[in-house]
C-alpha cells in the first residue's frame, strides 16, 4: 500500500507540472500497454478518495472524465457482455457495411452515422441492450476524433449524476477485450471470422492492436502433460484493420511466441511504421 501511495505522489507531481498538452503523452507513458485497468497494476489502483482529484485546467468534462478513471487505474468505458438479437444479421447488409467502411477511414462523421443507426435499433427494439452499448461505443470514438455532436451528447450523458464509466458491449476505448467475430462483426468491425474468438490487447502507444484467436491444440501426452494452445497473431490498427506490407502469424502458441520475439517484435514495427506513415500522409 505505501508503495502505491509513493507512486501516486509522484504521479500527482508530474501530473501538475506537466503542461495540459503533454498530458495524454504522459498517461500514455505511465499505462505503457494501455491496459492497467483490466491488469490491476496502476498505481492509483488503491486511491482511498479518488474522487477528491481534481483536474485543474481541464475545460473538456469528457476528456476530464476519461483521464479521472485513467487516474484511478479504470478505463472510461465499462465492458458489458451483450449480444445483438438473435436472427438480426443487419451487418450482412450493403448499407451497414458501407457504414462501416467508412469508419475505417476514422471519419468522425461516419461514427456519428454509425451512433445514429444503433440509436435507432435501440429505440425499435429496448429489449436488447446490444444496441444502446454500441452507439455508445461509437459516439465516444466520433467525440476522441473531434466530432462536437457526440461531445455535446457526452457532457450530457455525464451530468447526469447516477452516470459515471460509460457502458459499451466488450471493449474499452483502448480496444481492449475479448468477442466473437459475430459480435465484432455486429459492432461494426467487419476484418474477423464470424466463428472464431478473438482477444484483443488493447491499442499501445504507437496506434496498433495485437489481436490473437485459437487455431488449434496438441493434446496432452499419456500422462497428462504436454498440452499446448496455437494461436493466431494480427497487428492491425486502431479502426481494427490490417496494415499494408504487415505480416500475420499463423499458428503460434505461447511458448513458440517467446521463442520467436524477434518476428514478432518485426510485425509490430512494421505495423507501428505503417502507422506512423499513414499520420504523415493527412497532415
Amino acid at each position: 500500500m505505501e508503495k502505491n501511495w509513493i507512486k501516486e505522489g509522484l504521479f500527482r507531481l508530474k501530473w501538475f507540472l506537466t503542461p495540459e498538452y503533454g498530458r495524454e503523452e504522459l498517461l500514455r507513458k505511465e499505462n505503457r500497454a494501455e491496459g492497467a485497468d483490466e491488469r490491476g497494476n496502476d498505481a492509483f489502483s488503491d486511491c482511498r478518495e479518488p474522487k477528491s482529484i481534481e483536474l485543474t485546467g481541464e475545460q473538456d468534462p469528457v476528456r476530464a472524465a476519461v483521464t479521472l478513471e485513467r487516474i484511478r487505474g479504470r478505463r472510461f468505458m465499462q465492458p458489458r457482455r451483450a449480444l445483438p438479437r438473435e436472427g438480426d444479421k443487419y451487418w450482412k447488409k450493403a448499407a451497414f457495411r458501407t457504414l462501416a467502411k467508412n469508419c475505417e477511414t476514422g471519419s468522425a462523421g461516419a461514427m456519428e452515422e454509425l451512433a445514429a443507426f444503433f440509436e435507432a435499433k435501440q429505440k425499435e427494439d429496448p429489449e436488447t441492450a446490444f444496441y444502446g452499448l454500441a452507439a455508445n461505443f461509437w459516439r465516444f470514438r466520433a467525440w476522441e476524433r473531434g466530432s462536437k455532436k457526440a461531445g455535446a451528447w457526452l457532457e450530457a450523458w455525464l451530468r447526469e449524476p447516477e452516470n459515471g464509466r460509460l457502458p459499451s458491449p466488450f471493449l474499452t476505448e483502448n480496444l481492449r477485450g475479448t468477442a466473437s467475430g459475430r459480435c465484432l462483426n455486429a459492432l461494426g468491425f467487419l476484418f474477423f471470422e464470424p466463428d472464431r474468438e478473438y482477444s484483443l490487447d488493447g491499442r499501445d502507444a504507437e496506434g496498433v492492436v495485437e489481436v490473437s484467436s485459437y487455431e488449434s491444440e496438441d493434446g496432452p501426452d499419456e500422462d497428462g502433460f504436454g498440452r499446448e494452445i496455437y494461436y493466431d497473431w494480427w497487428y492491425l490498427d486502431e479502426n481494427l484493420c490490417p496494415l499494408p506490407g504487415v505480416d500475420w502469424l499463423h499458428s503460434y502458441s505461447n511458448i513458440d511466441r517467446r521463442a520467436n520475439e524477434r518476428r514478432f517484435s518485426a510485425c509490430h514495427a512494421a505495423a507501428a511504421a505503417a502507422v506512423a506513415r499513414r499520420k504523415e500522409k493527412k497532415k
